[in-house]
């Protein structure tokens, strides 16, 4: 997982980056985390332009002379809002305007090494679990992987469930029923919402009453019976990151 950490005080930045690592030392995950630090808001905009990889993104809000950390934030939600984003500050005035960018969290100034693996604990098991699992589907005369992540969400009709997914938004056509491929799907990311559907949270923009909007705009329906527990499971992600 590449965390990318943003703050002017380079003391702040070696501290939040001990605290990053004393996670990764206590869960073993050391061999898996890249960290990089700027102090500079419009160098990490430039790196980030230039190819930069971000799984996590921990922001200052306030950064002197430069670009603040909402704005930086609001541009790069603005061409990819799937970055979990975290604020770090010492003014709670910002919280609002955080909404609009989906911060995952905001943690207060000094950081609390307990807020920090709380946080992380978050955004690694979310990471996890859109990154590990891919789908072989056996199609006709060909076998194709399909990364769990790339899929929006699957509808049966009929015999055959069709696979909704973010690359040029294919559609895949594959002879089974919803119940046999929901047991091929990472738990956590993907929930049931209907009968006929199975969605990936991830990419969930808007729930208003039976309908939920996905990230392509495809308004897809939530079945009285299977509300419930497609809501919780859709609270637990956000709040939780979908951990047990």
């Amino acid at each position: 997982m590449n965390i990318v950490l943003c703050d002017d005080e380079k003391s702040f930045l070696q501290s939040a980056k001990q605290s990053i690592m004393t996670w990764a030392k206590k869960y073993g995950h050391e061999n898996g985390l890249i960290i990089q630090a700027f102090s500079s808001s419009e160098d990490l905009l430039e790196a980030w332009e230039h190819g930069l990889q971000i799984d996590a993104l921990f922001l200052d809000i306030q950064i002197p002379g430069e670009m603040s950390g909402i704005a930086l934030a609001k541009e790069i939600y603005s061409r990819n809002e799937y970055i979990p984003i975290v604020f770090m500050t010492n003014y709670g005035e910002y919280a609002e305007e955080g909404y609009t960018v989906n911060a995952l969290r905001y943690l207060r100034k000094p950081l609390s090494e307990q807020a920090v693996m709380d946080c992380l604990d978050i955004l690694w098991h979310r990471w996890e679990m859109q990154t590990a699992a891919s789908i072989v589907l056996e199609m006709p005369g060909q076998f194709l992987r399909v990364p769990a992540d790339h899929i929006l969400y699957v509808e049966v009709l009929g015999h055959f469930c069709m696979i909704k997914t973010t690359d040029d938004q294919n559609t895949y056509k594959i002879r089974l029923s919803l119940e046999v491929f929901r047991k091929k799907l990472p738990e956590g990311v993907f929930a049931q919402c209907h009968r006929s559907y199975i969605v990936n949270i991830k990419y969930i923009r808007l729930i208003v009453g039976s309908n939920i909007t996905m990230a392509n705009n495809d308004v897809i329906p939530m079945g009285r019976a299977y509300q419930q527990q497609f809501l919780k499971q859709f609270r637990h992600y956000y709040w939780e990151g979908g951990q047990k």
